[in-house]
Formats: structure tokens, sequence, C-alpha cells
């Protein structure tokens, strides 16, 4: 088995930044489309390449702070918790060594040009992003871009001097509506991939790093909700020390250990009202939420030497029966790997907390799996995860109690 590969950093958040963008049609490509702009204006300015690239990242995380629905929304109408969101982007980032700088860019990017103004020490370009993030959401995804180009100008150019810097403006308005500006605007997923490839020197993240940001990517996946808050921890603790009684190497416990903090990578694309439902859900609710697997495999899919993280964080939901979602694969297209994560996803989900039920006692935890074990769930998974109960379940609490904390702590800071 190929081990865990080096992934190009700007492709890694593309990922992350793109199932955001599924939560909401009124939110369609806005993470990328502002990394677009972000990176454009900035290399238009003449700013170093160590700055665009801030700016792209920074564009591409910028509402990773806004974890619901509502907040997105709010997001792009400029509502009354834009600095919260951004406080809260700022405190999930600012933790990873590569992602420091483009963490400030996203604390500001609600700060308008008349208080950065009154600041000691402000980033350089730090109002590009605000602007980005204005020009993007003043564009009506029911219509076509470039019958709204004059508009758009229009009101970015009112707001210079107050809300936006007015050098940065002054560029902004430079390209005309014919101007490639927005005409690669229009096919915003392509278009950064390529100048980033192009204009940027490779960034490459080491395995080491892509576990290390699994970790903020599940973070961003868990906080949406108090009753997933820890989830993706104690499903990738399970799965790992499941994996390792089964005789994984050191390779293949990395590669599980991704899986399961990318596991429900999907559920960025549920809103946070069907996550947090107390009752049962209607049919369109379930679909909904069932679709949130095959979001997680077609996104890890797309990054070359996660494919097979791809299959087992994707394949969470399958059952040997054939009876699972989303591709109703069988028993004998379920990998050990697939099969794995599966278990460590049910076992955590019973023992936690849900809207619509207290967390179960481990006894009748036990009990269901075992039910479940042979049609549901592989048996000899299931059985191993009895003989060592104990051990496993003391090592997935300890794990959430981990996660809980820094919650915790998230929670507080920012509210």
């Amino acid at each position: 088995m190929a081990p865990l590969q080096n992934v190009a950093l700007v492709d890694f958040i593309h990922c992350l930044s793109r199932t955001m963008d599924l939560v909401s049609k009124a939110v369609v490509d806005h993470h990328v489309r502002v990394g677009y702009f972000a990176f454009r204006l900035a290399t238009d300015a003449g700013f170093s390449s160590g700055v665009c690239r801030d700016l792209l990242v920074a564009g591409l995380l910028h509402d990773a702070g806004a974890l619901s629905l509502t907040s997105r929304l709010d997001a792009l109408q400029f509502e009354h918790d834009g600095t919260v969101h951004a406080e809260a982007g700022y405190r999930l980032l600012r933790p990873y060594p590569r992602l420091r700088r483009p963490a400030e860019y996203v604390r500001l990017h609600h700060t308008s040009y008349l208080d950065m103004r009154e600041m000691s020490e402000v980033l350089p370009g730090a109002g590009i992003l605000q602007l980005a993030d204005r020009v993007d959401a003043l564009i009506d995804r029911g219509g076509p871009l470039h019958m709204q180009i004059q508009s758009i100008r229009e009101r970015i150019r009112l707001q210079a001097g107050r809300l936006l810097d007015p050098e940065h403006v002054d560029l902004f308005l430079s390209y005309a509506p014919e101007h490639t500006f927005w005409t690669e605007a229009e096919r915003p997923q392509e278009r950064l991939r390529s100048m980033a490839s192009s204009q940027l020197p490779p960034e490459m993240l080491e395995p080491p790093e892509v576990l290390e940001l699994s970790l903020l990517f599940s973070q961003i996946i868990d906080f949406r909700s108090r009753f997933t808050s820890t989830h993706s921890s104690g499903v990738a603790e399970c799965a790992t020390v499941l994996a390792r009684m089964i005789g994984f190497d050191d390779q293949r416990l990395r590669l599980m250990r991704v899986a399961g903090n990318l596991h429900d990578l999907g559920k960025l694309a549920v809103p946070r009202e069907i996550l947090d439902k107390p009752g049962l859900l209607d049919e369109r609710e379930w679909q909904i939420m069932r679709d949130h697997a095959m979001y997680t495999e077609q996104v890890l899919a797309d990054l070359p030497g996660m494919e097979r993280i791809a299959r087992w964080a994707g394949d969470h939901h399958e059952r040997l029966d054939g009876r699972g979602y989303p591709s109703g694969l069988g028993s004998d297209e379920l990998s050990l790997g697939s099969r794995i994560v599966a278990v460590a996803d049910v076992f955590t989900a019973l023992s936690e907390d849900r809207p619509y039920r207290a967390g179960m006692q481990q006894s009748d935890v036990l009990n269901v799996m075992r039910d479940m074990a042979g049609t549901a769930l592989d048996g000899d998974v299931v059985a191993l995860l009895d003989r060592n109960h104990e051990e496993i379940n003391g090592l997935r609490r300890a794990a959430q109690q981990r996660a809980a904390r820094l919650f915790s702590g998230f929670d507080s800071e920012v509210l």
C-alpha cells in the first residue's frame, strides 16, 4: 500500500473550501472566488509572492469561523456577526504554522478601512481580502455575472474611503467588464489552481502536516454543532486503535487517522438546523444528510495521493448487505479500511449525545453493535472491539475529552 503522500497546500485547502461552499446555493463558489479575487488583486498590486500566497489561502478559508447556515448567509450579506466569525476563523487557523499569516488576514476581513487606519500596525494588503469578499457577496447567483458587473463596480466605488481602501478600489475599478478579472471569475475553480501553480513556488505538505491539517478540518466540521463537537476525534481514535490491533503498519495507521478526521467532511454541506434537529428527519432532510458521505469521497478523491483515504472515509455508511449509502456497496466491495471506519463511526455515534437522544450506556452500545455484525458491520472488527472494549472506549473517551476542551476554549474565546 502506498504511504500517505506529500500534498500541495493550496490543493488541500481548496478541498476544504469547496466543501464549505456546498452549504447553500447562496454561497456557491464563494470561498474559491474570494480566493481568486484576492490573489488576482494582490498580484496586480505588486505585492510579494508571500503576501499573494497568504491572501489566496486566507480567501479560501476566510469564513471558516461561520459555522452555521445562518452565519454563512449573514457573512455574504455583511450582517452584524461579521467580526464575530472573523475572530472565530482566526482562532481556528492560528495554531497551524503554515496558516498563521492567513489567520491574521482572516481576522481583519470585516474590519473597515477607517478602522484599519487607526491601527498601529496592519498587514500589507490587509484590505484586499475585505474587497474580494465584498465583490463576491454582491454577485447574484441567480443571474449571469456579465449582466451584474456595472452595478457591482458602482456599489464598490461608493464604499471607497470608508469600508474599503481607496487604492485597492481604484485597482478594482481599472478592470473593465471585458477584463480577464471578470471572465476568469466565471470559472474560479479552474483558474485559481492554474494561477497558483504558475505564479507561486511549490508548497508541499509533508505527511505529518497533512495529518495536522486534517485535524483542523475535523474541528471546522465538528464545531458546527455541540452534539458533534468531538465526533471526528472519537472516530479517528477508535479507528486507529482498531487498525493497530489488526496489524496495520505505521504508514497505514496515519492514513487511518486522516480518514477518521475527515470522514464527515461532507457534513459541511448539511445545514445546522438539520444537524441539530431534535426529532426525526423528513425525507428531504434525510436525503441531504445521506449525501454527506458522497461529498466526502468526491472532494477527497480529487486530491492526488488521497484516493485510499477518500474510499475509507466515504464508505463509512456503507453496509455489508448492500443497504448502505451513498453507493449501496456490498461486502465484496468494501475494504478492511472502510469496514474499520464504519465500526468506529457507529461505536462513537452510539456513545455520544445526539439532538434526539442521550448517549447510550456501553452495555447497550455493544448489544447494538453485536446485532449489526455480519449484516451492516464487519463481524471480525466488531468482535475485536468487543474483546478490547475497555481499552478502546477509554482511548476514545480521552480523545473526545481533549477535543471537548478545545471546543469549550474556542467557544468561550469567540462568544
